[in-house]
């Protein structure tokens, strides 16, 4: 699990995005030739796809099939578009918020969580849903 703090502690969408490009890049390394998937609400599409150009990391939105879709190294799509797909290495961001956005809510984060075929990386901003509390 990847907490993401800001330079002065406050962390913003801006350094969630950044943070979420970089450990991608480095789940792609990690797996290469795997493929990575980077699983977000679907709100923050827009903003992940953004850091992704800043950074100089290609992703491709799952969706557009004229840049290769699922078979490319490195895709993006929304947590509610995931069911049935695997992946080597998934990138899960804001699982409360996935948990909380979709009417399916923890089930809709549960695919996502399952996703992955080895690797399997968290990315918050916010306080992550109880449900992935781990026992002590």
């Amino acid at each position: 699990m990847v907490q993401v703090t800001g330079p002065d502690g406050a962390a913003t969408m801006g350094d969630l995005a950044r943070t979420v490009a970089a450990v991608a890049a480095e789940e792609v390394e990690a797996v290469r030739p795997g493929r990575v998937a980077v699983i977000a609400p679907d709100h923050l599409r827009g903003l992940l796809s953004d850091a992704f150009e800043e950074s100089g990391t290609p992703v491709v939105d799952a969706r557009d099939m004229r840049k290769g879709g699922l078979s490319e190294p490195l895709v993006l799509l929304a947590a509610d578009s995931a069911n049935g797909l695997e992946f080597d290495s998934v990138v899960v961001v804001e699982p409360a918020v996935i948990a909380g956005e979709t009417a399916r809510g923890l089930r809709t984060l549960y695919v996502a969580l399952t996703r992955p075929t080895q690797r399997l990386t968290v990315v918050s901003l916010t306080t992550p849903p109880t449900a992935l509390s781990v026992a002590r």
